[in-house]
């Protein structure tokens, strides 16, 4: 991933941790190899600025088809999307996508937003050098 790609990816990431109320850590998802936090309905405004402020781009499951190619085969095959759910993208390069997912829990009083960088092209993106971008950026304690 080239420098300034990373750049842009940690701002956002920032931008967000900063904007996050104290109480909630955010946390390592092993199952999506993705930034984690789980908050409170109350705290949704707050943090959902700071989600909007740093993402170009944001789909519901009505507008998904109009993401790009990579954003789409990314959805489908990692996040799937319901009723209620919100992608966002930050599509950088050619190389590699900043993610993140907005899923109110069933209850409607919980939400998790996962962040994440994928490969957007043929080219791999070291799975290692993401995983300690993120947990640094969003300073997860593993």
């Amino acid at each position: 991933m080239d420098e300034q790609t990373l750049l842009n990816f940690e701002r956002i990431c920032c931008s967000i941790r900063n904007n996050t109320p104290a109480r909630y850590k955010w946390q390592w998802d092993e199952r999506f190899h993705v930034a984690l936090i789980a908050f409170d309905k109350e705290d949704m405004e707050t943090i959902f600025s700071a989600v909007i402020g740093g993402f170009m781009e944001q789909w519901d499951v009505k507008t998904i088809a109009k993401a790009s190619k990579s954003v789409r085969r990314i959805v489908k095959d990692i996040f799937d999307i319901k009723p209620g759910q919100i992608i966002f993208a930050a599509d950088e390069s050619v190389h590699s996508v900043l993610l993140g997912a907005w899923w109110p829990w069933a209850d409607g009083t919980i939400i998790s937003l996962r962040i994440g960088m994928f490969p957007a092209g043929k080219d791999a993106l070291d799975p290692e050098e993401s995983k300690n971008a993120l947990v640094r950026w969003f300073g997860i304690e593993l």
